[in-house]
Formats: structure tokens, C-alpha cells, sequence
């Protein structure tokens, strides 16, 4: 049966409307997924701007802990030589100290 022409305008317009609606539906959802991830990438540079922080806090206090080291470093090679300074101090005046032993027995005999 040939369905005239106000029907077939009808059944368009009906056609037009829901299409019209499943477009709306579909702009709202859009519109909503791209706030959120216009909200999640807020949270994401907000974190690497944390991170970044982070980083440089962290690469100061290593600078300055490899300061200390080279400082700490310094020192201890002063010790070092300090200590093996006396050490052979040590042993000279007791070497010294025997060698005079030695010869005093040896002059008493």
C-alpha cells in the first residue's frame, strides 16, 4: 500500500526528532568525558609539577651529600697521614728507645 506523502513527512520528521535526540545524548556524554579528562589531566600536571619538584629537591640534597663526602674524603686522608705520622714517630723513639737499652746492657757487661 503506497503511503502518501504527509505519512512518509511524518514518519521523517519522527525519524529527524529521535536521530535529533540520540545526537543531544550523544553531545551531553561527549561534553561530560571531556570535562573529566580536563579534570584528570589538571591532576596529572599537577602531579608531574610535584614530581618535578621532587626531582630538583632531591637533586640538591644529593649535590650536597656529595660535598660532604668530598669533604669528609679530604679529611680522612689528613687523618690518615697524621696517624701514620705518629705511628712512625712511635716506632722511631722506640726503636730509639731499645737501641739505647741494647747498647746500655752491652756496656754494663
Amino acid at each position: 500500500m503506497a503511503k502518501s506523502q504527509a505519512e512518509q513527512l511524518e514518519r521523517l520528521d519522527s525519524r529527524i526528532d529521535n536521530l535529533t535526540l540520540v545526537v543531544e545524548r550523544l553531545l551531553t556524554r561527549s561534553e561530560l568525558q571531556i570535562e573529566q579528562l580536563q579534570e584528570q589531566l589538571k591532576d596529572i600536571l599537577a602531579s608531574i609539577r610535584e614530581l618535578n619538584l621532587s626531582g630538583s629537591r632531591l637533586a640538591e640534597r644529593v649535590a650536597a651529600l656529595e660535598q660532604r663526602c668530598a669533604a669528609l674524603e679530604k679529611l680522612s686522608d689528613r687523618g690518615w697521614g697524621l696517624g701514620q705520622a705518629v705511628i712512625v714517630s712511635a716506632i722511631s723513639m722506640i726503636g730509639g728507645a731499645l737501641l739505647s737499652l741494647l747498647i746500655q746492657s752491652a756496656i754494663k757487661k
